[in-house]
């Protein structure tokens, strides 16, 4: 993360809730659903070629499932 997005976090730390939530949205409305889908794929792309090459490995769902379960819990 570069130091600009950092600065940029940090003050909107300093914004309302309301004045934050404002700002997500406008950021949000900028972004249009084709750029997001191209950065989501090539996310996925990434993940896979990490299975590919063992430097990640897979897990069965159910076991995914009860990690989120357990993180949920967690953090309550």
């Amino acid at each position: 993360m570069t130091a600009t997005v950092e600065n940029l976090k940090n003050e909107a730390r300093q914004l309302s809730v309301r004045e934050r939530e404002d700002l997500a949205y406008a950021i949000l409305e900028e972004i249009s659903p084709d750029e997001l889908m191209e950065e989501q794929m090539e996310i996925v792309a990434q993940r896979i070629e990490n299975v590919r090459l063992g430097k990640s490995k897979l897990i069965p769902m159910e076991e995914a499932f009860r990690r989120m379960d357990a993180a949920a819990k967690g953090s309550r």
